[in-house]
């Protein structure tokens, strides 16, 4: 997995994402319980899908895959501030872009 997540050079926080769910899959495993099991789980999980992502995207040639792991990352695995603006639109606007669909105009504007 480790080497899976080193093609995310430009993900720097992908490998320190993948340390904190495998240390959390550890104490699952030590302490047991279902919801630390669980947790633990999906973290792995989702820093796995954004490791892929980047590997495909460094294989490929495919910037839209990059921006789905950094997506993947943000939504899923990284703590976020729920008041600040969104800094994740322009990753968003280049998935959407890639799969031929423009992405909405904000009513604010």
């Amino acid at each position: 997995m480790r080497g899976l997540a080193a093609h995310g050079g430009d993900l720097p926080t992908l490998l320190p994402c993948l340390e904190r769910a495998t240390t959390l899959a550890q104490t699952a495993m030590a302490e047991g319980g279902e919801v630390l099991t669980r947790q633990a789980a999906s973290a792995l999980y989702h820093v796995t899908s954004a490791a892929v992502l980047a590997w495909e995207a460094a294989r490929l040639g495919d910037e839209s895959r990059l921006s789905l792991a950094r997506l993947v990352l943000t939504h899923r695995v990284l703590p976020r501030d729920p008041l600040a603006a969104g800094s994740d639109d322009r990753d968003l606007a280049r998935v959407l872009e890639a799969q031929g669909r423009p992405p909405a105009r904000s009513s604010d504007s």
